[in-house]
């Protein structure tokens, strides 16, 4: 930021000084504030950001109000989605196989159209082509599906058990993968697709991260990245990029489907929990809402 805004300002002065000496004293006038305002708006960019950040997440503002309705509608569709899928076999291969039938099917338009148009090929454009057809073959296999459900074997589930869970279960498009959170049994996606009982998740709580983020070496601005952390019994905490509206909804459904179950993050919890994981249920926790989430602290 430093380093580019004192260029555009330096430009700015030396093309007006440059024009100024040619005689040319309006243009001057208008190159010295055009790069001189691009100069101070690069060094504002990150004082913007946390003024908006900070209107974002501030309670009563404009902003905050928008940003809540504008959540409570991904909620809701975030809601809708995860109880409105097909048999856990189509979402597994079918979702897969589609998704390298449509790039095989765009690599090999492209190699057509230069073909046709050029009487030539590219080996590269071929290579690629041929190995997302290679990759569309091993999915009509449903080598995914079979992998999962000797997952749900480590836990005595067979295929009929699994699909019969799954279709009351809720599934949540994670970063890494399909979240799965049933009456019986869950995936999470963040360990390759492990299997776990639902009955041992006992603490569930959201966690913001910063994203600072960069366009050809300049500061563009700040986002947010959210976490959704499950943990069980037997002391391990799964984590998994999610949206912000699905890290609410996902909260919100482990603790109807298990009542047992905590939510909401303090560091007093986590002590709690690192102490005795499979008697943390049981345990005596601080009151704690169950949407706090671990914020990101100014470094």
């Amino acid at each position: 930021i430093l380093i580019f805004g004192t260029l555009l300002i330096v430009a700015g002065i030396a093309m007006a000084i440059a024009l100024f000496v040619e005689g040319n004293i309006a243009a001057g006038i208008v190159a010295g504030i055009i790069c001189c305002g691009l100069g101070a708006f690069v060094f504002s960019i990150d004082g913007i950001q946390k003024k908006r950040y900070k209107e974002r997440n501030s309670p009563g503002t404009k902003a905050y109000e928008g940003h809540q309705r504008v959540l409570n509608d991904q909620k809701q569709r975030v809601y809708n989605k995860a109880h409105h899928h097909k048999t856990l076999h189509d979402e597994v291969n079918f979702r897969s196989m589609m998704i390298a039938g449509v790039i095989f099917g765009v690599l090999a338009l492209i190699n057509i159209i230069i073909l046709f148009a050029s009487s030539s090929w590219y080996p590269i454009l071929v290579l690629a082509a041929v190995i997302a057809l290679a990759f569309f073959i091993y999915t009509l296999t449903g080598k995914d599906y079979k992998d999962l459900i000797l997952k749900y074997g480590a836990v005595y589930a067979d295929e009929q058990m699994a699909e019969a869970d799954f279709r009351t279960a809720s599934l949540y498009r994670a970063q890494s993968g399909p979240l799965i959170i049933g009456e019986k049994y869950a995936v999470i996606p963040s360990e390759g697709k492990k299997v776990i009982m639902s009955d041992t998740i006992t603490w569930v709580f959201g966690r913001k991260q910063w994203v600072y983020n960069y366009t050809n070496g300049i500061y563009t601005g700040r986002s947010d990245r959210f976490y959704v952390y499950i943990c069980t019994t037997d002391g391990y905490m799964y984590n998994c990029v999610v949206d912000e509206a699905a890290m609410y909804v996902i909260i919100d459904d482990v603790l109807t489907r298990l009542p047992s179950a905590s939510a909401g993050y303090s560091t007093e919890m986590e002590d709690v929990y690192r102490a005795d994981p499979a008697g943390f249920a049981a345990a005596a926790k601080p009151a704690v809402d169950k949407y706090t989430i671990i914020e990101p602290t100014e470094e």
